[in-house]
């Protein structure tokens, strides 16, 4: 029978972790950057960031981080660049390889490792201290990830060969950290194995290491770690007590993914200890944690966990549920290992459950899936239920097939680990043999010296007798040299000529230069300066520039400056500018500084360095100008709209009072109407002055003051509610005014007509109007609804002689360039639609 899986995690210290900056952010560097070298960072710190969250998304910004370094890898403009984005492609592959493992595609995991690791191999060969020590850090990484690939395999021999080899890298880095993760692989390895008297001391090790450099997250890993220990044996109050201690440390550090499981394993010690309540409250926690997180892969799992608990209590229903989400999300992330699983957990419960039928149709979708990706021993549990479900129908034929298909996975599986561990052995021998070969070379060499030196006697006689035929050659080659000679020496005198006329000519270019001009050679020895860089270093650094002059062994702090950092760049393949200013005459001056690598022809070795000095101060003075008188402008602005809002606050008062005049009800309602129209514009100058944006105001606050200024006006007990679902809350005051304006009617229109003047409109729980706004790519919607007795019959809103709604004709069709249409439904319900662009009107 297959066994709902028991997932108490066993931690070792990962080097990924989950990085804070937010995608947006990381987009928009990746935007702004030009540097490939950059942009393959970047695409790893988003796959870092979607690590947990979304592995397929992870795996596609790894793969295109590998895609950017390979590309300047091979390209023969950038090879300045190559070793760095070696390293960057050896990250990639090595982090591609993390999520295939995880995924359980261990083929494809052990690929990348490879060829990762052949990369770094390579760089190791070129390269010296302290270079190396960084190389080896990174190949000790590679170990153990691919020992961790083999022990999930459980090919444990081969896993711990590779954990032992980064172990003793680690020993020789001085890594104790490093050195506490290999022992904790190492411990997996012997755990899984159900060496747990040796995975233990493992462990221990790696905590007494954490505690003595007081590693808090190491120290928490390796309680987490000793309590898989307790849980294997069945200690469960030791196992609990170690959980918890994980659990807190995780809190207070804010690591909130390790959290959600320490507080799933504490619900499973909970589960064997038959508190079905604490279990199950933990067991919710971490699946809220994880939801709050969007880890989808915990997620499975926790689904998966509680759907074991509920199986446990003979709860089929509930369970079936859960394994239902942990299949959808699995599938949703592309994990096909838990797609795999959590069909053969469902079938499992239509089992449980009397559906054999419906459970043979699941796990025969779980056996498919594994049989396609290789997971062996999900294959290998779908073929032993397979067999079950068909006993339990008596179909003997077919129970027996499954249970026969079982025991040949089950020898494959055998057959596959021997297999490694005799490719292992093989290459061992193969060693060894090459070693014997170079033995016996090295002998058949100490026998062709001997035979040498018997043939140098009759060498020495075969040269005397050539002697003087060499000493009339030599003569002979003496008066060819000197003949070469002479002609070797006009070269180089026309050589001299052409390099004169070159430094002629650069100090012409230089001389003739707008900005200063400096040019280093490789030393940083002044090679070459016109005028305009000396008197900048004469007026603001206090130097006279001169040829040979060392820029290192200026003691000048902004020459200093310069040198470590923009020029320093320069040396090593980069283009840098930089902007300083400088103090002079009671006045700054701006200098923006330009440095770039001169490579010496058809070649990729940096000949000199240039540095141009342009002074920018005029530029940065016109700007700060502009800046000034464009703020005054803003100033005035707003003077304005202040002013034209208290206008308009005036003439809303003399209208007031002149409604008071009338004594007939539609003259006063006309002028109120009236009033409100010129409310709604007004708002708009009144938020444009007291806001730092002059063309767009707040849609939402807008509405919400038109709102509340027409509910205020009548006796009708209506509430208004707002709904607004926009990217960017900003709308331009040539599209916000106009649609105040048609807000204002439609709900002046509701308040006047909807509803009886006491009560609730047609028994309803409360008068409401509903105003919604919504932002699409290409147009603006706009809906106001009420609750209210409608429309009359045979009222047409598009032809009627009301001056509201021949104004909302008006604004919206002529004005907005929209349409707009009325329908009734126990209310009445508006709805207005606009492109975001209208033109000028």
């Amino acid at each position: 029978m297959y066994y709902p899986r028991i997932f108490v995690l066993l931690f070792c210290l990962s080097p990924f972790f989950l990085f804070s900056s937010e995608a947006d952010s990381l987009l928009s560097q990746l935007n702004a950057t030009e540097d490939p070298l950059k942009k393959s960072e970047l695409y790893l710190k988003l796959g870092d960031l979607y690590e947990y969250t979304n592995p397929s998304q992870a795996l596609a910004y790894y793969q295109q981080a590998y895609r950017v370094a390979n590309a300047v890898s091979m390209s023969s403009t950038q090879r300045t660049l190559s070793p760095d984005a070696d390293i960057l492609k050896a990250q990639s592959l090595r982090y591609i390889g993390i999520v295939f493992s995880d995924q359980g595609n261990f083929d494809n995991a052990l690929e990348k490792f490879m060829e990762a690791l052949q990369i770094l191999e390579e760089l190791r060969a070129m390269y010296t201290s302290p270079f190396r020590k960084d190389v080896d850090g990174k190949i000790a990484k590679l170990l153990n990830n691919i020992g961790i690939v083999y022990s999930r395999q459980g090919v444990f021999g081969i896993a711990t060969e590779y954990y032992q080899n980064a172990l003793d890298i680690y020993y020789e880095l001085s890594d104790s950290i490093s050195v506490a993760v290999a022992y904790s692989s190492l411990g997996i390895a012997e755990a899984r194995q159900a060496n747990l008297g040796e995975a233990l001391n493992y462990f221990q090790q790696a905590l007494d290491i954490y505690t003595l450099k007081a590693h808090r997250e190491g120290m928490a890993q390796s309680y987490n770690n000793i309590g898989g220990i307790h849980y294997q044996l069945e200690n469960w109050d030791e196992a609990l007590n170690l959980y918890v201690k994980a659990h807190d440390v995780f809190n207070q550090m804010g690591y909130l993914h390790r959290v959600a499981a320490t507080s799933g394993n504490i619900g499973m010690v909970y589960q064997q200890k038959k508190n079905y309540s604490l279990a199950r409250d933990y067991l919710m926690q971490s699946l809220e944690l994880r939801l709050e997180l969007n880890d989808l892969g915990g997620i499975v799992e926790s689904y998966n966990n509680l759907g074991s608990l509920y199986e446990g209590l003979d709860n089929h229903s509930t369970a079936n549920e859960y394994y239902f989400k942990s299949y959808e999300i699995a599938l949703e992330i592309g994990d096909q290992r838990f797609v795999a699983i959590s069909l053969l957990n469902i079938g499992r419960g239509y089992f449980n459950s009397g559906q054999i039928n419906r459970a043979i149709e699941k796990a025969k979708e779980g056996l498919d899936i594994a049989r396609e990706h290789n997971f062996m021993f999900v294959a290998q549990s779908a073929l032993q239920q397979l067999a079950d479900y068909h006993a339990a129908k008596f179909d003997f034929q077919a129970a027996f097939e499954y249970s026969s298909q079982h025991y040949i996975v089950s020898q494959e599986i055998l057959d596959e680990q021997k297999s490694r561990q005799i490719n292992e052995l093989e290459i061992e021998y193969r060693a060894r043999e090459k070693q014997q070969r170079i033995e016996l070379l090295e002998q058949e060499g100490e026998f062709n010296r001997l035979r040498l030196r018997q043939s140098r006697t009759l060498t020495f006689v075969l040269g005397l007798l050539f002697l003087t035929g060499l000493i009339i050659t030599v003569f002979t080659l003496i008066l060819l040299r000197q003949r070469n000679r002479i002609v070797l020496l006009k070269k180089e005198n026309e050589a001299q000529k052409a390099i004169r006329k070159t430094d002629n000519d650069l100090k012409a270019i230089l001389k003739t230069h707008a900005h200063g001009m400096l040019l280093f050679d490789s030393e940083l020895n002044v090679a070459a300066f016109n005028e305009k860089a000396n008197e900048w270093a004469d007026r603001f650094v206090g130097i006279s520039l001169k040829e040979t002059d060392s820029f290192y062994n200026l003691k000048v702090p902004i020459i200093q400056e310069l040198t470590s950092g923009i020029i320093q760049d320069a040396l090593k393949g980069y283009s840098r500018e930089v902007e300083k200013v400088f103090f002079d005459e009671d006045k700054n001056y701006y200098f923006k500084f330009f440095c770039n690598p001169v490579f010496e022809e058809g070649e990729d070795l940096i000949q000199s360095v240039s540095l141009m000095i342009e002074n920018v101060t005029e530029r940065r003075n016109s700007e700060e100008q502009i800046l000034s008188d464009l703020k005054e402008k803003e100033t005035l602005i707003k003077e304005i709209h202040h002013r034209v809002k208290n206008n308009m606050q005036v003439i809303m008062s003399l209208i007031r009072l002149q409604s008071h005049q009338f004594k007939d009800l539609k003259q006063s309602e006309a002028f109120r109407d009236l009033e409100q129209r010129i409310a709604a514009m007004s708002y708009v100058h009144e938020d444009l002055y007291k806001s730092e944006n002059l063309s767009d105001i707040r849609f939402e606050d807008y509405l919400r003051k038109i709102a509340s200024n027409l509910s205020g006006s009548v006796n009708t007990p209506v509430r208004l509610y707002n709904h607004i679902d926009m990217k960017n809350p900003y709308l331009n005051i040539d599209l916000a005014m106009p649609c105040g304006l048609v807000v204002n009617e439609l709900i002046s229109n509701s308040l006047k007509h909807a509803f009886p003047l006491k009560g609730n409109a047609g028994g309803k729980s409360e008068n409401r109007i509903d105003i919604y706004f919504a932002e699409n790519p290409l147009n603006y919607e706009l809906r106001i609804v009420d609750n209210g007795k409608g429309l009359k019959e045979g009222f047409d809103p598009h032809n009627t002689e009301s001056l509201g709604f021949h104004l909302i004709k008006i604004i919206v069709e002529e004005q907005l360039r929209g349409t707009w249409q009325v329908s009734v439904n126990g209310g009445v319900k508006v709805n207005v639609v606009f492109p975001k662009e209208t033109g000028n009107y």
